[in-house]
């Protein structure tokens, strides 16, 4: 497949793409951080490089799949910078859905598991009961991209990522995952923070590409809109992730506080179960992603 990929730069998108072009399909990369600065919240420029896609294409074809990775990531970035958050992920999103229902290409759209909010399953009982900024614009988000699947025949799915970790993501105080900061900061000697009655199922990134790629591998089946929460069901509370980075790092002390009473849930849960039928099996364990995690930040250079 001709497959473009906006936020192709970012955390997932950098493990991502190459994934993708080892799979054997073609891959063009739209990004902010590119030397030519293409921003999903420039209209022209994303309709340009949807429909005009064939000087990024060998085969001088658009593309058969956009999927749509760019965002303002975060709890703690949405409600700092709100403004920028509801350009990128809500404006950034109409562009591509307008552009993809020009091309008559397909959308995989990402979304979050912040969209749950403080309910255990989606939409029951108050969609609104969000915990910040963020989650309410991927929230819209999705909206717009529903309302368009619904009204002018745009085809698209969302994909709501729970939890991804490991290669690529530059440990950066409260605006990057619990893991991330944990291993930074265990074999920095820092100590950290776990938050007492707060749980996670972690999904290891190549995992998370493995059920990314089932989806894609399925498109044709899909009619109407339709959200795929992709994750794992091997939930660890915050202190026994703490521990497992204690253990693997070497080092490392922390203590138990009690959570933040807002823009944070304690459990986040999820039906799991489409993507499961798709044929989706983790098999990154949580102690062996904390290790080729560790293992990468070193290596690149990012821990000293």
């Amino acid at each position: 497949m001709k497959i473009l990929v906006t936020g192709s730069a970012g955390v997932i998108g950098q493990t991502l793409v190459p994934f993708l072009r080892e799979r054997g399909h073609e891959v063009v990369g739209f990004d902010i951080r590119n030397d030519l600065t293409q921003d999903v919240t420039d209209g022209p420029a994303v309709m340009n490089a949807v429909l005009a896609g064939g000087w990024h294409f060998n085969s001088g074809e658009i593309p058969d799949v956009v999927i749509h990775l760019a965002a303002q990531v975060g709890r703690i970035t949405g409600e700092e910078h709100p403004h920028m958050s509801v350009r990128s992920n809500m404006i950034g999103t109409l562009n591509v859905a307008l552009a993809c229902q020009e091309a008559n290409s397909f959308l995989i759209n990402f979304s979050t598991s912040e969209v749950y909010g403080h309910n255990s399953v989606f939409g029951q009982p108050d969609i609104l009961a969000q915990n910040g900024v963020y989650g309410l614009t991927k929230l819209g988000a999705e909206g717009i991209v529903k309302h368009y699947v619904d009204t002018y025949g745009l085809q698209a799915v969302s994909i709501r990522p729970f939890m991804v970790y490991g290669e690529h993501e530059t440990p950066n105080g409260v605006y990057r995952s619990a893991v991330s900061n944990f291993i930074s900061a265990a074999h920095r000697g820092v100590p950290f923070v776990a938050h007492a009655g707060c749980a996670r199922a972690w999904c290891y990134i190549t995992d998370f590409c493995e059920g990314l790629a089932l989806v894609l591998d399925n498109i044709d089946q899909f009619h109407g809109y339709e959200a795929f929460p992709i994750g794992t069901d091997e939930y660890r509370s915050m202190e026994e992730c703490a521990e497992i980075v204690k253990k693997v790092v070497g080092r490392g002390e922390y203590t138990v506080q009690e959570p933040p009473k807002h823009l944070l849930s304690a459990v986040k849960q999820a039906d799991f179960s489409r993507i499961n039928g798709l044929g989706f099996q983790p098999k990154v364990r949580l102690e062996e992603g904390v290790r080729r995690t560790w293992r990468w930040m070193v290596d690149s250079g990012i821990l000293k």
